[in-house]
């Protein structure tokens, strides 16, 4: 068995208690980063309320850990942003990021906008997964983006390969005039982001059986009724038994009106022989769960 490569970077920041966590690890072709913050060596955080500076400091963090195993910016393939602030901080954070990224690297991003993270003055968290570039000849990343999907800053696509797996950006009710699709309204909006990710899928021939794992955002009280006509309406994309699945209600989303949003984890075709099939997904429902 292959074994994993931690990275915790000479001089990097530190959480004010002490964890077993690293910030990151390689392994299988895939490198994977903590959610990095621009923080101290104390746990205190830098630039407190300046949304620039952290975004620059968390990206040249997430650099280190990648430089550390060996890689570069050029190597990533899938960016989280959690961060506070509204649509135009949106633009900023992916406009600051882009200017970082090789027009080669086209990595699918999914933003997550909140009231707050774990400190006061902390604006925004940035987790990314990454090729291991010394494996490059199996792993070569490929990047899909579409005219009929939600609009996208230029620099991301719509969905990645990496070897067995596929990522998608956050798939909405945003049309690709970047302009929004039934404005409050999660029904409709929810309708309208499955069929965008049928399209999405479609960028590498896949369907939503292959589908393994999604995560969803959607404005919630944190009620049963907030969630359970949207989540009918999801389910019925996939067969039984369909994939796992994460949803989490926020308060808000950086776009006003905005009600709900998705991004999956796929299986790529086989890119082996034919005549070998390929693994098959098992799925998992503990007795008594």
């Amino acid at each position: 068995m292959k074994s994993k490569t931690h990275s915790w970077p000479d001089n990097h920041w530190r959480w004010p208690v002490e964890l077993s966590h690293y910030h990151g690890v390689k392994r299988g072709g895939l490198i994977f980063t903590g959610g990095q913050a621009d923080l101290d060596q104390h746990g205190a955080v830098v630039n407190p309320d300046d949304l620039e500076q952290q975004t620059r400091h968390v990206l040249q963090h997430v650099e280190s850990i990648l430089l550390d195993l060996q890689a570069t910016l050029k190597d990533i393939v899938k960016l989280v942003i959690y961060f506070t602030g509204d649509a135009s901080d949106e633009d900023v954070i992916l406009d600051l990021i882009a200017g970082h990224l090789s027009q080669a690297t086209q990595p699918v991003v999914s933003t997550i906008c909140l009231p707050a993270l774990c400190y006061p003055g902390m604006r925004i968290e940035l987790e990314a997964v990454a090729i291991d570039p010394t494996l490059r000849s199996s792993t070569n990343p490929k990047f899909r983006r579409s005219n009929e999907l939600p609009a996208l800053h230029p620099q991301f696509s719509h969905a990645v390969q990496c070897n067995d797996l596929i990522f998608t950006s956050d798939l909405s009710a945003i049309g690709s005039n970047g302009k929004l699709q039934a404005s409050g309204n999660v029904i409709q909006q929810t309708h309208i982001m499955m069929a965008s990710l049928a399209k999405a899928l479609q960028l590498f021939n896949i369907a939503a059986v292959d589908v393994l794992k999604l995560n969803v955002f959607y404005l919630g009280d944190g009620t049963a009724e907030s969630w359970t006509e949207p989540a009918a309406i999801r389910a019925a994309f996939f067969h039984d038994p369909g994939p796992a699945a994460t949803g989490i209600a926020v308060s808000t989303f950086a776009l006003k009106g905005l009600m709900t949003k998705i991004s999956v984890t796929a299986a790529a075709p086989s890119t082996q022989s034919p005549a070998i099939a390929p693994e098959p997904i098992r799925y998992s429902w503990p007795k008594g769960h």
